[in-house]
C-alpha cells in the first residue's frame, strides 16, 4: 500500500470500527442488565413478602397467614408468578392457573436466577432460592414477566445501532476530510516539486509539516547545489577553452609562419597534430557543456527561441536567399536545458541551410516530449551514408567549412536526453534530420 492517505484512512477506519463496535456491544448489554436488576429487586422484595406470611402446620403442610400478598398474583396470566416446593406440597400463586413452572428442590441458602417460559409463552425471570423456616427445607420460586421490557430493550438496541451507525458514516466522512486537509501542504510540495522538474519554480516553498520539513529543505539544498556545480562546471570549461585556444593560436602561427626551420613534412605533422588538438577540444568542450537536464527553474520556450535562431540564419546565410517554414501546433514550454537545446537546433538548423538550395523546413511535433524535424532542399545524400554522419570530425564534403562536429554534438545531446535521432531523405529532396522522445 504506497498510499499515505490510503494508509492512514484504513487504519483510522478499522480503529473508528472497533471502537465503535464494543462501544455498541457494552451499551446493549447494559440497558438489559440495568432492566434485570430493577425486576429482580422487586422480585426480592415479593420474595421477602411470600417468606414471612408462610407459616408450617402440625403436619408439615404450609399455609399462608393473612392471605396473599396483592390481587396481582390472583389475577390469571398477570406476569406476576410465584410457587412453593417441599418434599410434600407444592403451592402455586392462582395466576399461574393450571400451568406449573419447572422448579427442584434447592439447599437453604442457595439462590438461583433463571429464565422460564409462563402460562402464555411469555419470557419470565424466576428467582429459586432455598429457605428454612420451623424446621422445614422450602423452595421458593418467584417470577415476573419480562417480556414487554425485552421488546422495549429490542428497540433501545434497534435506535442504538441506528445511532452508532450514523456517527461512524459522521466520523469517517470528518476523518476523511481532516486527513486531505492535513495532506494539502503535501500535496502543494508534490506540484512543487513537480515544478522544480520542469524548470517553473528553483525551489520549494510550501510550509510544510515539521516532520516532512527535512526532506523538503534536503530536496532544496540538492537542488541548489546542482545548479552551482553546473554553473562552476560550465565557467571551468569556458576558462579552460580559453586556457588551451591561446597557446594553440601561438603554435599555429608559428607552423605557419615561413621562417621557421622545419621541413615540409615535420611542418605538416605538427600543423594536422595541432589541428586535431583543436577539434578534440572544441568538441570535448562543446559535449561537457551539455547539462543533460534542465536545471531548476529553467525552461526552454521553443517559439521565441526559435525564431531568434531563423532570423539569425536568415543573416548568416543572407546570400542564399533561404525561405524559412516553421510549423510549430501551439506555444509550449519544455523541461530542458537552453544552452543545449540551442545547440541541438542550432548545430541542425546550421547544417540544412549550408546545404540548402532554397528551402528549409522546421516542424515541432505534438506530444509530451520535445519532438521535431528538420528538412532542407539540397542534394541530400545516399541512405548508405546516414550512419556516418553523426561520426565525430567526419566531413562528407571537404568543400564546405566546419570542423565535422556539429552533427556529433547533436547526437550527444540526444544521447544524454535519452531521446532518438534518425536520418532520412526529404520530400524536398535534401537530407531530413527527425529528433523525437527529449
Amino acid at each position: 500500500m504506497k498510499s499515505l492517505q490510503l494508509r492512514l484512512g484504513l487504519w483510522l477506519g478499522i480503529s473508528l470500527v472497533l471502537v465503535l463496535s464494543i462501544a455498541t456491544l457494552v451499551m446493549s448489554a447494559f440497558p438489559r442488565y440495568l432492566t434485570e436488576e430493577y425486576v429482580m429487586t422487586r422480585i426480592e422484595h415479593d420474595a421477602d413478602a411470600l417468606r414471612q406470611r408462610l407459616e408450617v402446620e402440625k403436619d408439615a403442610r404450609l399455609r399462608f397467614t393473612e392471605g396473599l400478598i396483592g390481587p396481582i398474583y390472583t389475577l390469571r396470566n398477570s406476569g406476576h408468578y410465584f410457587q412453593v416446593l417441599t418434599e410434600k406440597d407444592l403451592i402455586k400463586s392462582p395466576s399461574l392457573g393450571e400451568f406449573r413452572l419447572p422448579i427442584e428442590m434447592l439447599p437453604p441458602g442457595t439462590v438461583k436466577m433463571h429464565y422460564r417460559q409462563g402460562p402464555v409463552q411469555q419470557k419470565l425471570l424466576a428467582r429459586v432460592a432455598g429457605i428454612h423456616i420451623e424446621g422445614v427445607d422450602i423452595t421458593l420460586l418467584v417470577a415476573e414477566d419480562i417480556s414487554h421490557l425485552a421488546s422495549d430493550i429490542s428497540t433501545m438496541r434497534l435506535f442504538y445501532l441506528i445511532a452508532m451507525l450514523i456517527t461512524l458514516l459522521l466520523l469517517l466522512g470528518a476523518q476523511v476530510w481532516i486527513i486531505r486537509h492535513s495532506l494539502v501542504p503535501l500535496e502543494q510540495a508534490r506540484h512543487q516539486l513537480r515544478g522544480v522538474a520542469t524548470g517553473e519554480v528553483e525551489k520549494i516553498t510550501t510550509e510544510v509539516p515539521r516532520e516532512v520539513k527535512p526532506l523538503v529543505d534536503e530536496v532544496n539544498r540538492l537542488t541548489g547545489d546542482m545548479r552551482r556545480t553546473i554553473s562552476r562546471s560550465r565557467k571551468a570549461l569556458g576558462n579552460l577553452a580559453h586556457a588551451l585556444k591561446g597557446p594553440l593560436t601561438v603554435i599555429s602561427q608559428v607552423l605557419e609562419d615561413p621562417d621557421t626551420k622545419l621541413n615540409s613534412d615535420a611542418r605538416e605533422t605538427l600543423c594536422s597534430q595541432s589541428e586535431m588538438i583543436r577539434q578534440t577540444i572544441d568538441y570535448e568542450l562543446r559535449r561537457a557543456r551539455l547539462s543533460g537536464a534542465a536545471s531548476p527553474g529553467e525552461q526552454f520556450n521553443i517559439v521565441p527561441e526559435l525564431e531568434d535562431l531563423v532570423a539569425m540564419m536568415k543573416k548568416i546565410y543572407a546570400d542564399k536567399h533561404l525561405d524559412f517554414k516553421l510549423s510549430i501546433p501551439s506555444p509550449r514550454k519544455y523541461p530542458l536545458d537552453r544552452s543545449d537545446m540551442l545547440e541541438l537546433l542550432g548545430n541542425l538548423v546550421d547544417n540544412a541551410c549550408k546545404w540548402a538550395s532554397h528551402q528549409v523546413h522546421v516542424k515541432v511535433e505534438t506530444g509530451d516530449s520535445f519532438c521535431f524535424s528538420i528538412e532542407d532542399d539540397g542534394p541530400g545524400m545516399p541512405e548508405s551514408e546516414h550512419d556516418l554522419l553523426a561520426q565525430r570530425g567526419k566531413r562528407l564534403d571537404e568543400t564546405r567549412p566546419g570542423h565535422g562536429l556539429g552533427l556529433s554534438i547533436v547526437q550527444d545531446i540526444v544521447t544524454d536526453y535519452s531521446g532518438e535521432l534518425a536520418f532520412s531523405r526529404s520530400a524536398l529532396g535534401g537530407l531530413k534530420v527527425r529528433v523525437w522522445g527529449i
